[in-house]
């Protein structure tokens, strides 16, 4: 893949993920606080990162994704101009220096092991230090699921399946200070399964590709409407806030 044709899908990523940028607006509500130093963990093109800023003018901020092209559109914001961008593997990042607050949205789902994820947190978090993150859980688009059962009798595995459900993430936070914890449900509607399907494709949230017919699409779109009237998508999302000792 060329360098150009890369750039253009992350900034098809930053079009399409307005479902990432709504949960975003609503995580950004609860930071409080004055932090000065701020990791923002899987912070792909950098949409809700500037909201951050806006949140905390003068951060000293670290913005840290594995995907290079979407954090060279992030780079390219002029309200992260002074931030600093990494590329790496969270759990594989190795620096030395602590962050007041770490902030994830809608990326830590995809972390796994889960319980990895926390011990790793908490070495980069100063004593005192705020972890706000929203997560999907498993129940993520259930209605292609439904669907799809109705269709074909038959399981459709998706990503989902492995995102952890509520009771599980807040036993994983056994060693930090909960301060704050939610949940809603967020739909969007689109136009065909087609668009479903593009926009799963444009935001990464769809695992490994489908290879579908159009036979296979017509009549999972047709039971998917049967069911619910529409092609709608339902995220369930998590919002958690948890204080390190």
């Amino acid at each position: 893949m060329t360098v150009s044709r890369a750039f253009r899908r992350a900034e098809a990523y930053s079009q399409a993920s307005r479902l990432q940028q709504m949960i975003g607006r609503d995580l950004l509500t609860w930071a409080s606080g004055s932090p000065t130093r701020v990791l923002d963990l899987g912070s792909g093109t950098g949409e809700t990162t500037q909201r951050l800023v806006d949140n905390f003018p003068g951060i000293s901020l670290t913005l840290l994704d594995s995907n290079v092209e979407r954090l060279a559109v992030a780079r390219a914001k002029r309200a992260l101009a002074s931030a600093t961008f990494v590329s790496a593997d969270f759990f594989e990042w190795e620096d030395g220096q602590k962050f007041d607050m770490i902030f994830s949205n809608s990326a830590c789902h995809w972390m796994h092991p889960i319980s990895d994820l926390f011990g790793t947190i908490s070495r980069y978090l100063v004593s005192g230090g705020t972890f706000l993150a929203s997560f999907f859980g498993p129940a993520t688009f259930f209605e292609a699921k439904m669907a799809w059962r109705h269709a074909f009798g038959e399981t459709l595995a998706t990503p989902a399946d492995r995102f952890s459900d509520l009771d599980t993430l807040l036993a994983e936070f056994h060693a930090f200070e909960l301060k704050r914890v939610g949940s809603r449900y967020v739909g969007m509607e689109f136009r065909s399964v087609y668009a479903f399907l593009k926009w799963i494709r444009e935001t990464g949230t769809g695992g490994e590709k489908m290879f579908l017919t159009r036979g296979q699409i017509a009549s999972w779109e047709s039971s998917w409407r049967r069911l619910y009237g529409r092609v709608s998508a339902t995220a369930e999302v998590f919002f958690v806030q948890v204080q390190w000792h």
